[in-house]
């Protein structure tokens, strides 16, 4: 008799230490431009080796480090990021003009630009890009609103046409397992 009573007060015990152990609550900020933040749309995310979040949006493409928004596509002809890849020890990004690198990720961040498109249709430039793919070879595939591929290999660009068309189209861009 006496076990069991001492088993009811020990349930009971631990009953009402549990009732005063609450829940770790998380939280979370949300930035927009009523925030902190120097956009409203994000349209890609990726965070580097380092720890940086870098961020594509329609007003460009932003490296935050928790604090601080720190912009990086001022000097492009666009500022519509749509795309962020990383490949080995740098980022590369598509915006509406072109293709752009940046180097030095870890010390002082520059943006480099492999190509810049054009908004008209002109073989050897992209035409209005909107998603990329790094491939094999170091070559880059990108789409554009004109029905097409695009290649960038070693320097060259080459464009590979579907259909005809005079509408725009935002197409998406994948690698398979074959490369």
């Amino acid at each position: 008799m006496l076990g069991k009573l001492n088993k009811v007060i020990l349930c009971l015990c631990l009953c009402g230490i549990s009732f005063h152990i609450s829940a770790q609550q998380y939280s979370y900020v949300q930035y927009n431009s009523g925030f902190g933040a120097p956009f409203d749309q994000v349209s890609t995310v990726l965070q580097d080796q380092a720890g940086f979040m870098w961020i594509g949006s329609q007003n460009g493409l932003y490296r935050f480090d928790g604090i601080h928004f720190d912009i990086y596509s001022m000097h492009t002809k666009s500022q519509f990021v749509h795309q962020l890849h990383e490949r080995e020890d740098h980022l590369l990004f598509v915006n509406d003009m072109g293709i752009y690198q940046i180097d030095d990720l870890l010390s002082q961040p520059k943006v480099i630009p492999l190509i810049e498109g054009t908004i008209n249709e002109t073989t050897g430039l992209p035409f209005y890009p909107n998603d990329f793919t790094p491939g094999k070879d170091q070559e880059i595939w990108l789409t554009q609103s004109n029905h097409s591929i695009g290649r960038l290999q070693q320097g060259d660009f080459k464009t590979y046409q579907f259909s005809k068309t005079n509408k725009a189209q935002k197409l998406a861009i994948q690698e398979d397992s074959k490369g």
